[in-house]
């Protein structure tokens, strides 16, 4: 019975890390002359479940917009997708900036992971930003995860970056996105995401809950074909 209970109780305290009941979530898109701010369940949220946040619409020459951010579950942080295509008035540079935030997450972590992959078509640009704000702002980018990742024009992408921890609790993690466009039907498909890199400590504790589980299960099955 011990056993049971530590094996539900560490797997508890490993899975359950991310989220505090008052995370706050924003979406912002903006290109310049005209900005959207998302927030959770506000009028512009097209997704009903709570932790995600859905903009469907357009922003400026970018016609045609739909972008979902949502809070994840250990080790992911958030996770941010869209497909963004100008569709009217693309003469010249034509830029669009994506911005997702949420406050309040907590857990140990000996460090971040920010990767994003996707497809740019007809010419288009991409760059990307993860940060972790130990001061739980909003849009905060106290720390950046690794480098700007950017890509363009055109063709499929992939990167991934990592930075270290914050060591603060509560900490708000945010992801920027900005694409650019020089014409008429160019269009951009992407999923980024914050992930966490766990401490050895709880690496370690995963590996003794693993091992407990496996050998309850063989005890288990054991007894039955006898």
């Amino acid at each position: 019975m011990f056993k049971k209970l530590f094996l539900w109780g560490a797997l508890a305290g490993l899975l359950v890390f991310v989220p505090t009941a008052s995370a706050t979530l924003s979406l912002t898109l903006s290109s310049g002359a005209t900005t959207f701010v998302v927030a959770d369940g506000s009028a512009l949220d097209f997704n009903p479940a709570v932790g995600q946040i859905t903009f469907i619409g357009a922003v400026g020459t970018w016609n045609l917009n739909v972008t979902t951010g949502t809070l994840g579950t250990s080790p992911q942080v958030i996770d941010l997708n869209s497909v963004d295509t100008v569709t009217g008035n693309g003469t010249g540079a034509n830029s669009l900036t994506l911005k997702f935030t949420t406050t309040n997450l907590t857990g140990p972590t000996l460090g971040f992971k920010s990767a994003i992959g996707g497809t740019l078509a007809g010419g288009a640009n991409i760059s990307y930003q993860g940060y972790v704000d130990a001061t739980n702002a909003l849009y905060g980018t106290g720390t950046a995860i690794g480098g700007l990742q950017s890509f363009g024009p055109g063709g499929s992408f992939s990167g991934t970056v990592t930075g270290p921890g914050i060591g603060a609790n509560p900490y708000s993690a945010t992801q920027i996105v900005v694409l650019s466009a020089t014409g008429t039907g160019q269009t951009s498909s992407f999923d980024a995401s914050i992930d966490t890199v766990p401490e050895p400590a709880s690496v370690l504790l995963l590996g003794g809950v693993l091992m407990i589980a496996t050998g309850a299960i063989r005890r288990k099955l054991g007894k039955q074909r006898a």
